[in-house]
């Protein structure tokens, strides 16, 4: 998955601002709950805004996130790699817009060919 996301505090202040965050849904990189947001893009809209209520608790995230703050995270889904999530066998229906399950069988269909070819 590929998102950009701009995370703040709940006066406003900015503390993160990536064009391009690279991640796999599952693979422990990212707080769940931020996760969980990114899978509902996918069915939804491809932008949200989500509060986390002090997602690093009591010691934070120093230096720029204090113990117990809440965080705003604004995500914009940019790209869903289906050929990653193929790879590393963690299809998981609920993570595609339509037109990435298309993307998805195109890509089962030309590798089971791909293995009858070599068979």
């Amino acid at each position: 998955m590929t998102c950009a996301i701009i995370c703040s505090l709940v006066d406003g202040n900015i503390i993160s601002d990536r064009p391009r965050f690279e991640f796999i849904i599952g693979s422990g990189r990212c707080l769940s709950a931020f996760e969980e947001a990114v899978k509902r893009l996918c069915m939804q809209s491809p932008k949200t805004k989500i509060l986390l209520k002090s997602p690093y608790g009591k010691r934070g995230l120093p230096p720029n996130i204090p113990g117990d703050t809440d965080l705003i995270f604004e995500i914009t889904l940019l790209k869903v790699d289906s050929t990653e999530i193929i790879e590393n066998n963690n299809i998981d229906p609920s993570l595609y817009c339509a037109a990435q399950r298309l993307k998805i069988v195109k890509e089962l269909n030309r590798n089971a060919n791909d293995m009858c070819e070599k068979g």
